[in-house]
């Protein structure tokens, strides 16, 4: 009698479920973390998304060599004209080494702002579950949480140090 006065919205709210290839939006990687809760503050949503091992440059890193060619192209091209186009694996493997100040590194702002392709198509597969595991650490009502091999794609180091102490 007592659980049939839960409404389902109310249950719903309890559970985040990831599964193994997490779907990715097209816009930044802080509108994708922000997906399900967009009133987080910037300290919940750079919490969240160090706690999932966003700014951990492994699994970004290892993504396919037709991919870091791209990138290296991509980047090879805007270079000449002047305009700043640098890609997810240059940000995480060269731009995270500092930062100054009170507040995230300059390339932590520059990892949330960087742009993914619908589907994620332009993100490691570890990448892509780190993203999604971050809005599961965004919603802190939710009490029971459903991994479906989203951690499969990821380095065994990232998820031993970075990740399964925030979800234990």
């Amino acid at each position: 009698d007592r659980y049939e006065r839960v409404s389902r919205a109310a249950l719903r709210s309890l559970i985040t479920y990831v599964p193994q290839k997490p779907y990715i939006f097209e816009g930044s990687i802080r509108s994708n973390i922000l997906v399900g809760n967009e009133h987080a503050s910037a300290a919940e949503l750079m919490d969240a998304a160090v706690a999932a091992g966003v700014f951990t440059f492994d699994d970004a890193a290892n993504a396919t060599p037709e991919a870091a060619r791209r990138d290296n192209e991509r980047e090879a091209e805007h270079a000449g004209g002047g305009q700043e186009c640098q890609s997810l694996h240059h940000i995480l493997t060269h731009g995270l080494s500092g930062g100054g100040g009170g507040g995230a590194p300059a390339s932590y702002e520059r990892v949330l702002a960087f742009e993914c392709k619908n589907r994620g198509t332009n993100l490691s597969g570890g990448f892509a579950q780190s993203v999604a595991l971050a809005r599961v650490f965004l919603r802190a009502q939710a009490k029971v949480r459903v991994l479906d091999e989203a951690l499969s794609q990821m380095d065994a180091v990232k998820i031993r140090e970075v990740i399964m102490p925030r979800l234990m």
